[in-house]
């Protein structure tokens, strides 16, 4: 079985991220509507594929979410950072912010003053207001018009494969570089030497100062990395209006970062060669480097067929018994609450029980597993003795308050239906054999 690498890096991030979370006590995500890019990337996904069906080109909708999750989950990465603290790796292998090293070499780099100050004539608002159209929708909906274009309308799945290799390699090492060269950005250091502010409009400051950035995503500049690295990849393919269109786009991007004052010029050359050192990863690395194959057993067809079914009922269970766990959780901490007079001592004993059992599960379940004589078999006992816990909530506390009573309620239900899923499948044969 081939895995693209792309996926799995895609995944390795966010797993990280959401242990990085856990370890801080931060919530995984914002909502979705405070995840604008990943929004932004969905709702134009959303247009494409209506476009799609009315083209009548049905067939490119099947796999677009085993295609596409790997774009959608490479900007959620870079949204987490901020709501997950990502700075703290910074702070924890003791590196300091490197603003004063990017103004310095701007000054040697660009005769004696960094290249926004040079710039700031062109700050007027008229032109100003061009450049925010460059840095936000350009550069954001750009990449997925390229990649949409690639997949819907050419209907090219190596162009697409290889765009989006490019597009989660840059990005991916990109925010690593912010982690291992933290810069704020001109706007932070040098603020003060500007003359002529910079007009927007509220919404936009938020959105671009609040809801998006990660406050060290200066070195290299990925505006600048980005918008040259997918043109570049599909350039030989792009009609002579679209290689028009992806250069006035990358320049503008470009002029934009410094213009606005949120890169150093030296930001914009670092993003410039590490736009040269992925195209060259994505175009020399072998075949065999981004889609590696995971070795499975040799079984017939057949066989395959029906593991890959079993084991998404067994996923089944999982999730819904986690569900059962967590409405469970919730009952039983408004329980508990009535009872101590207080949320948080309530919230406190539940939290702790709950982590006491998943402590005794990891430190016995090997031992009974290894002990049993079929895995599938205990487990079905476990999910058999699973609705006690919410059937018992309710029956020891009939005069529960009305939140917490149709928690219990979804949860018998679930769990029961998951131990009878579990039972049908032990006493029907479907299970694998005794290991």
């Amino acid at each position: 079985m081939h895995i693209p690498t792309e996926s799995l890096l895609t995944l390795l991030a966010l797993v990280g991220l959401f242990l990085l979370g856990w370890a801080n006590a931060t919530p995984l995500f914002e909502q979705l509507s405070n995840s604008r890019l990943a929004y932004l990337t969905l709702l134009a996904l959303v247009l494409l594929v209506l476009w799609s069906a009315l083209r009548g080109k049905r067939s490119r909708i099947a796999g677009l979410a085993r295609a596409w999750w790997p774009v959608v989950g490479v900007l959620l990465v870079y949204e987490s950072l901020k709501h997950m603290h990502a700075n703290r790796i910074t702070e924890w292998l003791g590196i300091l912010p490197k603003d004063g090293l990017m103004l310095w070499l701007d000054e040697r780099l660009f005769f004696g003053k960094a290249l926004p100050l040079w710039l700031e004539p062109l700050g007027t608002p008229w032109f100003s207001q061009v450049m925010w159209l460059f840095y936000v929708w350009v550069y954001y909906l750009g990449p997925v018009v390229l990649l949409g274009w690639a997949y819907f309308v050419l209907e090219d799945e190596d162009l697409f494969r290889t765009l989006r290799r490019a597009l989660v390699a840059c990005l991916l090492g990109g925010y690593v570089l912010y982690l291992l060269v933290p810069v704020a950005g001109p706007l932070f250091l040098i603020g003060d030497r500007f003359s002529r502010p910079i007009l927007t409009q509220p919404a936009l400051r938020t959105l671009v100062f609040s809801d998006l950035r990660f406050n060290w995503d200066c070195f290299p500049s990925l505006h600048t990395a980005l918008v040259w690295l997918l043109p570049v990849v599909a350039w030989r393919k792009l009609p002579r209006l679209g290689r028009i269109a992806a250069v006035v786009g990358a320049s503008g991007v470009t002029l934009a970062t410094v213009v606005l004052r949120f890169h150093y010029g030296v930001d914009l050359i670092a993003g410039l060669l590490w736009t040269g050192l992925v195209w060259a990863a994505v175009r020399k690395l072998p075949a065999a480097f981004w889609t590696p194959e995971i070795p499975l057993p040799a079984l017939p067809l057949a066989a395959l067929r029906s593991l890959r079914a079993r084991l998404g009922i067994l996923a089944l269970l999982f999730v819904t018994t986690g569900c059962a766990g967590l409405l469970a959780e919730q009952a039983f901490e408004k329980l508990l609450g009535t009872l101590l007079g207080a949320s948080t001592p309530a919230a406190a004993v539940v939290l702790a029980v709950y982590f006491l059992g998943l402590t005794t599960g990891a430190a016995c379940g090997g031992r009974l597993l290894r002990a049993s004589g079929n895995p599938l078999r205990l487990y079905a006992y476990l999910e058999g003795a699973s609705p006690c816990g919410p059937w018992s909530c309710t029956w020891a506390s009939p005069s529960s308050p009305r939140y917490s009573r149709p928690c219990c309620a979804w949860a018998r239900a679930i769990s029961g239906c998951s131990s009878c899923c579990a039972w049908w499948w032990r006493w029907s044969g479907s299970c694998p054999p005794p290991s």
